[in-house]
C-alpha cells in the first residue's frame, strides 16, 4: 500500500514536468489585435506552424511547452528578426473562446481577432 502511494505520488510529481505541448495548441491563421477590414495592420500577426510573422518582423518558435492547469496556452521560446535585428524572448500564446488568441511576452500582452 505505502509502495504504491509513493509511486502514485512520484508520477503526479513527474508528469507536470514533461508536460510538454504534444502539439501546438494555437490555430495557424492570420490575427489582428485591432481591425482585420483593413489591408495592412502593424497589429496583425500570421501564425503558421512554429512561425509568427508580424508587420515588420517574425519570430521562430520552439521548445513549446503546456502550461500546467490552462488549456490551449503554450509557452515558447523566440527566435526573432526585423528591422535589422535579432532578439530572443519568450511568448505565451492562448487560443481564446472567441478562436482568436492571447498573446503575450515579458513587455506586452494583447488580444488578437481571428481574421480567416
Amino acid at each position: 500500500m505505502m509502495r504504491q502511494l509513493c509511486l502514485t505520488i512520484a508520477l503526479t510529481c513527474i508528469a507536470p514536468i514533461g508536460a510538454v505541448a504534444e502539439q501546438q495548441a494555437i490555430n495557424d491563421g492570420i490575427y489582428d489585435a485591432y481591425d482585420c477590414s483593413v489591408p495592412i495592420s502593424d497589429q496583425r500577426v500570421e501564425i503558421t506552424g512554429n512561425k509568427l510573422a508580424f508587420y515588420e518582423s517574425s519570430c521562430d518558435l520552439s521548445n513549446p511547452q503546456s502550461i500546467l492547469g490552462l488549456e490551449r496556452t503554450t509557452i515558447f521560446d523566440a527566435d526573432c528578426q526585423g528591422e535589422g535585428e535579432t532578439w530572443t524572448t519568450r511568448f505565451i500564446l492562448k487560443q481564446t473562446q472567441d478562436g482568436g488568441i492571447a498573446m503575450m511576452d515579458e513587455t506586452w500582452g494583447d488580444h488578437y481577432a481571428r481574421c480567416n
